[in-house]
């Protein structure tokens, strides 16, 4: 017991250390990525003595302001017309918004719409915004993080790279296709711990989260896993590996993404211990 009781001290004295020796941005990247691992591990932790759950979601449909929100810009679906006729492309604007008021500051656009998760959240599954536990990817701040329900998320950054040139066998993707996901619950938590600390391979480091920035090329691999806990009738729970590049940061931290999906699966099941 004693032996429990300091190591749970040393860890929260090493969080501490951790988050008041570093400057607010930092500090900032800190929490959330605590915030984020605690909730990995929590989702991962439910399956284990839950019963059904289903999400009851209706079928969103956005007005004409909202749909102007998320909307590129025309000259960026001129700009990439040829990238955007391959097959499986897509161009999308996800918001950078944060829905927490202090004072009289008033809320960006997106926390007034009717958007799914305020515009933040994308699911490239769907090919559409939708609230965080159905969705592959968000925004924070001016970071890219993997999100979504019993999902195990890899991002990594590939460069100033032509996206047309990348395939599952290009560098720094042969990784994302070849990672086996852990199959049992106890195991996709380690898998979860060790993605939030970093995977480095192949000079490349695979992990939840990864600074943006305008021209760079990223590809995440996004596993869902199935479980007998349902979500939406519409969630398939797939395993997609996606790259895709930062076309424009908007004033406001939104960006404005081109996207291709490289290879789509059925996601595999989740064992309970």
């Amino acid at each position: 017991m004693k032996r429990v009781i300091l190591f749970v001290f040393f860890i929260w004295t090493v969080n501490i250390i951790l988050i008041f020796g570093q400057s607010d941005p930092q500090r900032e990247q800190i929490r959330r990525e605590n915030r984020d691992r605690q909730q990995t591990i929590e989702d991962f932790d439910r399956i284990k003595n839950a019963a059904i759950e289903p999400i009851n979601l209706s079928v969103f449909r956005l007005s004409k302001k909202d749909l102007q929100l998320i909307a590129p810009h025309e000259t960026d679906k001129s700009q990439y017309a040829d990238f955007l006729r391959l097959p499986d492309t897509e161009i999308t604007k996800i918001l950078n918004v944060s829905c927490f008021g202090v004072g009289d500051i008033e809320l960006s656009a997106g926390c007034k719409s009717g958007i799914p998760g305020y515009g933040k959240f994308y699911s490239f599954n769907h090919k559409r915004h939708l609230p965080s536990k159905l969705s592959n990817i968000q925004l924070v701040k001016d970071w890219f993080a993997a999100t979504g329900f019993l999902t195990q998320g890899l991002i990594v950054s590939l460069g100033e790279i032509d996206i047309r040139d990348v395939s599952l066998h290009s560098q720094g993707v042969r990784f994302l296709s070849a990672f086996v996901p852990a199959e049992t619950s106890t195991g996709a938590e380690k898998q979860a711990e060790k993605i939030k600390i970093g995977i480095e391979a192949e000079n490349y480091i695979y992990k939840q989260a990864e600074k943006i920035k305008e021209n760079n090329v990223y590809a995440m691999r996004s596993i869902s896993y199935r479980s007998k806990i349902k979500t939406a009738s519409f969630d398939k729970r797939t395993d997609i590996i996606v790259v895709f590049k930062v076309i424009r940061i908007e004033k406001d931290g939104s960006v404005v993404l081109i996207w291709r999906k490289l290879q789509s699966k059925d996601a595999p099941k989740i064992v309970e211990e």
